[in-house]
C-alpha cells in the first residue's frame, strides 16, 4: 500500500477525524455559497469555450490542463503536487462531483483527474455528467478500490481511464497526457 493510499484510507476510517475538528457538512463554506468553491479557483480565468486551451512550457510544448476532484483535502494536495511535478497544469480543485462538475465547465479543463467514492456526487455520476455536456473532455478515475465492477460502471460513464490509487506518480502523469493528447 502506497503513502498516498494509506492516508486516503486512514482519513476515511470512522473515528479518524481530530478531536474537535467539525465534519464536511457542518463546516463553514467559503468562497462560492452554493459549491463552496475556493477563493482561488474563482480567481483563475476559464478557458475559452471555443476550444481547450493549453498552457506552454519548456519549448513551446503544450502541457495539458487538469482538474482535480477529490473529497480528501489531503489527497488533493499531493496529486496536486505530483501532477505540476510530472509537467501538468492544475487548473483548479473540486471536493465532490457536483462542484466538479461546475469548474468543468467554468475551466475547461482537458482532463480530469476523478476519485470514484465521494459525498454529495460520486465520481461515476459527475463523470456522466461532465462527459455528456463536455464534449473532448476526458476523465480519468482514480481509486483506492480494486473492483472490476466499479471499473465497468465508470467506463460505461465515459471514464477514458482507470487507475488504481496505488500506482506510482509516474503512471497517474503519463494517463493524463495520453488522455490530453486524445482530447485534443
Amino acid at each position: 500500500m502506497t503513502t498516498l493510499e494509506r492516508r486516503h484510507t486512514k482519513a476515511r476510517s470512522a473515528g479518524t477525524r481530530r478531536p474537535g475538528r467539525p465534519v464536511a457538512q457542518d463546516r463553514p463554506v467559503h468562497g462560492h455559497p452554493a459549491h463552496g468553491i475556493q477563493d482561488r479557483q474563482q480567481a483563475t480565468a476559464p478557458a475559452p469555450v471555443t476550444g481547450a486551451r493549453r498552457d506552454t512550457g519548456h519549448a513551446g510544448q503544450a502541457q495539458p490542463r487538469v482538474l482535480v476532484v477529490d473529497d480528501i483535502p489531503v489527497i488533493r494536495a499531493e496529486l496536486r503536487a505530483l501532477l505540476e511535478d510530472g509537467g501538468l497544469v492544475v487548473v483548479g480543485e473540486a471536493s465532490h462531483g457536483a462542484e466538479g462538475i461546475v469548474l468543468a465547465g467554468r475551466l475547461h479543463p482537458d482532463v480530469i483527474l476523478m476519485d470514484l467514492r465521494m459525498p454529495i456526487l460520486d465520481g461515476i455520476d459527475a463523470t456522466r455528467q461532465i462527459t455528456g455536456r463536455l464534449a473532448g473532455v476526458r476523465v480519468v478515475m482514480l481509486t483506492a478500490f480494486d473492483d472490476p465492477d466499479l471499473e465497468h460502471a465508470a467506463r460505461a460513464a465515459g471514464a477514458w481511464a482507470f487507475l488504481p490509487k496505488g500506482c506510482s506518480a509516474e503512471e497517474i502523469c503519463d494517463t493524463m497526457r495520453a488522455a490530453a493528447a486524445a482530447a485534443g
